[in-house]
């Protein structure tokens, strides 16, 4: 009996395997490439990202210069047309003025008057 079981068993075997086509099984280097693929894509996505932020960042950052207090508009003084005013200035305010001058002190060192006093007897 075991015999049979035996031969029946292996026949059951036979036919399951043989009764369809095995399923796909995706190769190892296969999943690599996608992966790099994506990868690749991802590395590019970001630093055209990043390129994009540090542009624009760089734009507004000029654009925040250059529009600071002294670039608005700026009121000019009315032109002089016709004679001065009536108190015209005087040429001693464009001149300047010396500074006084300070006495300056003698230099007093130790021992010597009694040096130079020495000096001038030789």
């Amino acid at each position: 009996m075991a015999e049979r079981d035996g031969e029946a068993l292996r026949l059951a075997f036979t036919a399951v395997v043989d009764a369809g086509a095995e399923p796909p099984f995706p190769s190892l280097a296969d999943a690599a490439v996608t992966g790099g693929r994506r990868l690749r894509r991802r590395r590019a996505a970001v630093s055209a990202a990043g390129a994009l932020a540090l542009t624009a960042s760089a734009v507004v950052l000029a654009l925040a210069l250059g529009a600071g207090p002294g670039t608005g508009r700026t009121s000019l003084p009315p032109a002089h047309t016709g004679s001065p005013g009536p108190h015209p200035a005087s040429p001693s305010a464009a001149t300047p003025m010396p500074l006084p001058s300070v006495p300056s002190a003698p230099s007093r060192v130790p021992g010597a008057e009694r040096r130079a006093a020495s000096a001038g007897r030789h």
